[in-house]
C-alpha cells in the first residue's frame, strides 16, 4: 500500500469527503470474545491523548489525526495487542494479501512496509439479479503479523463468512502502538486523487455482547 503522504494532506481538504457515508450492513467487530482484550486496551492507551478515544461496544478505539483523513477519515484504529486473532468484518471474497513485512516505524515513510487484508464485498442483498456478484463495498484489515493468513489457511479469491479468522495483528508499516486499523470504503468515481473513499462503519456490537454471555 504505497501512500504518498504530501499528496493525503492536500488531499484532506477535498470537500468529496465532507459527506457522511455510511457501509449500507452492521459489520461485525473483527475480534472475537476475549475480555484481556479490554485491559491490554487500556494499557496501550497510555500516552495517547484522551480526545482521540472512543469506544466502539466494549473495546477501546482511538483516531489518528495525522493519517485519518482525506479518504481515511473514518478508519478506525482498535487498540489491541500484537498478535490479536482478526476476524472478517462480512461475508466477501479475499481480494488482496500483502504480508510479506516485518518493518514498522512511527513516520509515513514506513507505510509502504504494511501488512494487509482487503476483502470484497457485493450488494446481492438488496438488489437480485442472476449474474455474478457485483462487488462495490471494501474493507481493509492493517497491521497484520508476517504470513499470519497463513495459520487459518487463507487465500485470494476464498470466500469467508462474518466472524472468520483470517490472520493476527502485528506492528508491520506506520504504527507506533499496537493496534488493527480497519477500514471500510468504496469506489470515489474517479472524484478524488486515491480512486477510494471510506466509509463510517456501524459495528454490531449486540452480536459480541451476546459472545460474552456466552463465554
Amino acid at each position: 500500500m504505497c501512500v504518498d503522504y504530501q499528496l493525503l494532506r492536500r488531499e484532506a481538504s477535498n470537500p468529496l469527503y465532507d459527506c457522511v457515508r455510511e457501509y449500507p450492513y452492521e459489520l461485525l467487530v473483527p475480534f472475537h470474545n476475549d475480555l484481556n482484550l479490554q485491559e491490554r486496551a487500556h494499557e496501550l492507551a497510555k500516552g495517547l491523548r484522551r480526545e482521540l478515544l472512543f469506544q466502539v461496544g466494549p473495546f477501546l478505539c482511538c483516531k489518528s489525526p495525522a493519517s485519518h483523513i482525506g479518504p481515511y477519515r473514518y478508519a478506525v484504529d482498535f487498540l489491541v495487542p500484537d498478535g490479536t486473532v482478526v476476524c472478517a468484518a462480512d461475508m466477501g471474497r479475499v481480494e488482496e494479501i500483502v504480508t510479506s513485512s516485518d518493518i514498522w516505524g512511527p513516520s509515513p515513510e514506513f507505510a509502504d512496509h504494511l501488512n494487509f487484508i482487503t476483502i470484497a464485498h457485493h450488494t446481492w442483498r438488496t438488489h437480485h439479479h442472476s449474474g455474478p456478484p457485483e462487488y462495490h463495498y471494501w474493507t481493509q484489515y492493517c497491521h497484520l503479523a508476517r504470513g499470519s493468513e497463513r495459520e487459518f489457511d487463507i487465500h485470494v479469491g476464498d470466500h469467508v463468512s462474518a466472524g472468520q479468522p483470517i490472520a493476527r495483528t502485528g506492528k508491520t508499516g506506520w504504527t507506533s502502538c499496537d493496534h488493527l486499523h480497519f477500514m471500510a470504503f468504496m469506489s470515489d468515481d474517479g472524484r478524488g486523487a486515491f480512486g477510494f473513499m471510506s466509509l463510517k462503519p456501524r459495528f454490531n456490537v449486540r452480536h459480541w455482547q451476546e459472545q460474552s454471555h456466552d463465554g
